[in-house]
């Protein structure tokens, strides 16, 4: 075996500790979440904000309600029929 291993009955080689990029991999990977709260809080800002000012007027903020509703409602069935399996007859 190349660099001194010897491997075993099974062919494979015995487990060694992680190397430093290993480490600096996982401290990365521990990261993302960080980074994914802050672009999702970023993105929201940025789409409920104009939406607050244009719900002053009345008129628009029903349809903005019923936008909201209707977006739910839509998105909750399409889950629905993505998830639930029915038999097909």
């Amino acid at each position: 075996m190349p660099g001194g291993r010897v491997a075993s009955k099974t062919g494979e080689l015995p487990l060694e500790q992680p190397s430093e990029a290993m480490k600096d991999f996982f401290l990365n990977v521990t990261r993302y979440p960080r980074y994914l709260v802050a672009f999702g809080l970023g993105v929201a800002n940025s789409v409920f904000e104009p939406l607050v000012a244009r719900a002053r007027n009345p008129v628009t903020a029903v349809a903005l309600i019923g936008a909201a509703v209707s977006g739910m409602l839509s998105l909750g069935l399409i889950l629905r029929a993505m998830v639930i399996i029915q038999p097909v007859a």
